[in-house]
């Protein structure tokens, strides 16, 4: 069962809605009401695209059948929750275009099965967690525009499903690691990296 919403009416029919897997909210702003947090059957939001404020709940770690979150381009603020690394059926996450601070929780190496990661120019800063290693998943990650620094992790280099890595607009240092080479999926690679002699 699914569920468009436009403006205002998203409080009200969250009320009576405990059942639906799905929604997909148009031109909402404000902060997320929590009787979200209710519909423990959720497995589809988005919420991207909208004029949405105010910090990530934690509460969406209630959520664990969500399969696919969309919370991009908003005017979110504040760190991301570590919480979202209950979701452990995650298959995509999106949290891109926001105005988030501080570091990836390494929490979020918890949802091994994510295929898709969208972080670009959402705030992040500081090293890219170790934890990520575990997305053995990984298909498409989006991480450009955001205060990344630290050397480009080694890591990366064993996410052999990793088809799209966009790294561009970071601090992260070179060189590329050796172990890259085992990227034979890669389509679209993108980064700029420093490198100090």
């Amino acid at each position: 069962m699914g569920l468009r919403v436009i403006g205002e009416v998203l409080g009200l029919l969250l009320l009576g809605a405990l059942h639906i897997k799905k929604i997909y909210a148009l031109d909402i702003s404000g902060t997320i009401p929590m009787a979200l947090f209710n519909l423990t059957e959720l497995m589809d939001l988005n919420l991207a695209q909208n004029i949405l404020n105010g910090s990530i709940p934690p509460q969406f770690g209630q959520l664990s059948k969500m399969r696919y979150l969309s919370l991009g381009i908003n005017n979110f603020t504040g760190p991301v929750p570590a919480e979202l690394g209950n979701l452990t059926s995650l298959i995509s996450l999106s949290f891109s275009s926001n105005n988030l601070s501080g570091p990836l929780p390494k929490e979020l190496g918890n949802l091994t099965p994510l295929e898709q990661l969208y972080i670009d120019s959402s705030g992040m800063s500081g090293n890219i967690p170790k934890e990520l290693v575990n997305l053995k998943a990984l298909r498409i990650l989006w991480a450009s525009d955001n205060l990344f620094t630290g050397n480009l992790p080694e890591f990366f280099g064993t996410l052999t499903n990793l088809e799209n890595l966009r790294l561009e607009g970071t601090s992260l240092n070179g060189p590329i690691p050796t172990n890259f080479a085992a990227l034979t999926k890669l389509t679209d690679l993108i980064f700029h990296l420093k490198y100090y002699t």
